[in-house]
């Protein structure tokens, strides 16, 4: 009796320092999930605390074949509700043309964490 009374004290301290050591990347999950809207490349860097910006993001999301070389998605990306592609007005002498834009939502964050190898921390 006092064996497995034991036996089942180091299991509980074990799950124990495993919920404290996920603790952090729930937090993070949770931090980067409740949010709405989604994120430019720059904020997505700054989210992500990347040493450094959306140029370099931007490549390397092309280089994980995430994105094409235009830094538009992949359509499945798109359709996994990693990213979004909006259209953006720019103003050029008196013509206004479009281009397309990419923006990162909140589940793209979490992928693009996950991908680079990075555990997002809550604030």
């Amino acid at each position: 009796m006092a064996k497995a009374l034991l036996v089942a004290q180091k299991v509980i301290e074990n799950k124990e320092k495993q919920i404290a050591e996920m603790k952090p990347m729930a937090d993070g999950y949770k931090l980067t999930m409740d949010s709405e809207g989604t994120y430019s490349m720059a904020e997505t860097a700054k989210l992500l605390k990347l040493p450094y910006g959306n140029v370099t993001l931007f490549k390397k999301l092309r280089d994980l074949n995430l994105l094409d070389k235009n830094n538009i998605p992949l359509q499945e990306y798109v359709n996994r509700g990693y990213f979004i592609v909006i259209t953006k007005p720019i103003v050029k002498g008196n013509a206004t043309e479009n281009t397309l834009v990419t923006r990162v939502t909140a589940k793209g964050v979490d992928y693009t964490a996950k991908k680079l190898g990075i555990l997002i921390e809550a604030a």
